[in-house]
């Protein structure tokens, strides 16, 4: 069986990235889809009950959820970072590999 090439491995490496990169697409829409939700919950709750922001001692469910939305939602802010990060450097290695590709073929030529 031939060994990899190191072409083969970047290859792999770049499927790799855009495989994972459609993962993360999901999580952040999760995320920003999440923590919204549970922050909408909270003012909700906290704008129907009678004592309003004085009675938080009393319920720490709204504190518990709106510390927990602000980690996810900053959670997806840096997966989206991430992402943002990611395309950036694919589209770097597509116009290297296009940039390698048109100087095989010119010194061909």
């Amino acid at each position: 069986m031939p060994e990899k090439s190191l072409t083969d491995t970047a290859y792999e490496s770049i499927e790799g990235l855009e495989g994972r990169k459609k993962w993360m697409v999901g999580v952040v829409v999760a995320c920003f889809v999440l923590a919204p939700l549970g922050l909408g919950f909270d003012l909700f709750i906290v704008e129907h009950q009678k004592g309003g922001l004085t009675d938080l001692v009393s319920n720490p469910l709204i504190v518990i959820t709106a510390l927990v939305s602000t980690i996810v939602l900053a959670f997806g802010i840096n997966r989206y970072i991430m992402i943002k990060k990611w395309e950036r450097q694919l589209g770097q290695l597509e116009q290297l590999e296009k940039t390698i590709y048109q100087e095989v073929v010119s010194s061909r030529d």
